[in-house]
């Protein structure tokens, strides 16, 4: 027994080793142009680091092109299927059309944002990142719904844990 976990043990450490390189390899491109900009106003928001912003603005590039958080959720795939027939309406699971990387980054900056933010010195750090990043480059206008997107996600989670379900089985 002792054996085969000692093989897990190092099947997992060598796993975690590729997911650092992998990640040490992509994280310049957070501060580079034409992504950098983006990466720095969405890491403004709570639960999204910077390797969820960049899978995001990778994947979205052009957000003029949602109106409002409705047709970006349409985008990313989570809303409900709908069956309807005559008066009676049926919402089903979500559509899961779209980019699979956003559907998992947004779904995974939601539970994130369910628990209570820590302050320190990051949030500072942060807050300078930001204001830097919105000065030199367009108005923030365009990400002035994605908190809305974040927070209604965790909210709907929020509840079924308040109401003492199991979170796990909540989605």
């Amino acid at each position: 027994m002792q054996a085969a976990f000692g093989h897990y043990r190092v099947a997992l450490a060598a796993r975690e080793a590729e997911m650092a390189a992998i990640e040490a390899e992509l994280l310049p491109w957070a501060h580079r142009d034409p992504l950098g900009d983006t990466v720095a106003k969405l890491t403004a928001y709570r639960g999204i680091g910077e390797l969820t912003a960049l899978t995001l603005a990778s994947e979205v590039v052009d957000w003029r092109r949602f109106p409002n958080a409705r047709s970006f959720m349409c985008f990313t795939g989570l809303v409900p299927t709908e069956y309807s027939s005559g008066q009676i309406t049926r919402r089903g699971h979500i559509t899961k059309a779209g980019p699979q990387g956003v559907r998992t980054a947004l779904v995974e900056a939601a539970w994130h944002y369910r628990h209570t933010p820590k302050v320190g010195a990051e949030p500072v750090n942060l807050i300078e990142t930001v204001q830097a990043a919105c000065s030199v480059s367009c108005s923030a206008s365009s990400f002035s719904w994605g908190g809305s997107l974040i927070q209604a996600a965790s909210g709907s989670w929020g509840g079924v844990g308040a109401r003492r379900k199991r979170v796990g089985l909540a989605a």
